[in-house]
């Protein structure tokens, strides 16, 4: 009977050394899992800050390309070498390519700190027809039509520059998806403004390919992009100014694009709706 009790406490001895080994075990696998995942997460951060800084770097550079070329335009006709009707027009671009980039910046450092920009009520058909004429130039050189219905006058509260960026970003994209189809084939992108009920909605619609109903879900992600060489800044950020106006930006299907376009557009649609400012303060009577 000794022998026996001596037998079962060494055999409970052994037990409960193996069961905080396995104890000790499990918790070692436990501390390198999660010192595994922060790494992972440290270097996803790191994968993502050089991604953002890249969009960054992408987006500005557009407008700061376009800033050149009209400044390189400017001083040639002023030299003789083109037509001088031309120069006040690439002086005026000029101007607003560089506001345009400049509210990129202002709206990401907002972005980033968390605040909210400085706004003045602006006329949305205003807005619209600006950058209309702003893309014109650029659209009549690679073939591509622009035709715009404007009908919604009333005014908006804005930062500066922040939905020229918008509709800018939309317009260039519109404009990129149909310049390069084939000969012959229709290059047309149309533009509607107009007021509903409680919003002031505004319409872009392109004859291009139109984007892949796989790539429409995560179409306003940050570093997604439906172009090959797009690094997914411009809709995202696109996004945040409309929501930050309290109005929405979405991508809108085949159906809805042939009930305003009447079927004459073939590409992608996008309509922005921005509440109705005036009409929530209207007085009545």
């Amino acid at each position: 009977a000794l022998f026996a009790a001596v037998d079962e406490a060494g055999v409970a001895r052994t037990g409960e050394s193996l069961a905080l080994d396995r104890e000790r075990q499990s918790l070692d696998l436990i501390r390198e899992r999660d010192e595994l995942i922060a790494r992972l997460g440290a270097m996803q951060r790191i994968v993502h800050f050089g991604a953002l800084s890249a969009s960054i770097a992408h987006e500005i550079n557009q407008p700061l390309a376009s800033t050149r070329l009209c400044a390189e335009e400017a001083l040639a006709n002023l030299r003789g070498e083109g037509p001088p009707a031309r120069t006040d027009e690439m002086l005026r671009r000029t101007v607003l390519e560089n506001e345009r980039a400049a509210g990129i910046v202002r709206t990401l450092r907002d972005l980033f700190k968390g605040r909210n920009a400085a706004t003045e009520p602006r006329s949305l058909d205003v807005i619209v027809e600006a950058i209309v004429r702003l893309m014109q130039q650029w659209a009549t050189e690679e073939g591509v039509t622009i035709t715009m219905q404007a009908r919604a006058p009333e005014r908006v509260p804005t930062g500066a520059g922040e939905l020229e960026h918008v509709l800018l970003n939309l317009l260039s994209n519109a404009i990129d998806a149909v310049r390069t189809l084939p000969p012959g084939l229709d290059r047309r992108v149309e533009l509607r403004t107009l007021v509903d009920a409680d919003h002031l909605v505004v319409w872009i619609g392109d004859s291009g390919p139109g984007i892949p109903q796989p790539q429409r879900e995560r179409l306003f992600d940050l570093m997604q992009s439906s172009k090959s060489d797009g690094l997914g800044l411009g809709l995202w950020l696109s996004r945040f100014i409309v929501e930050r106006h309290g109005g929405a930006i979405e991508y809108v299907d085949e159906d809805e694009r042939d009930r305003v376009f009447h079927a004459v557009l073939g590409g992608a649609c996008f309509r922005i709706r921005l509440p109705r400012i005036e009409a929530a303060t209207r007085a009545p009577g």
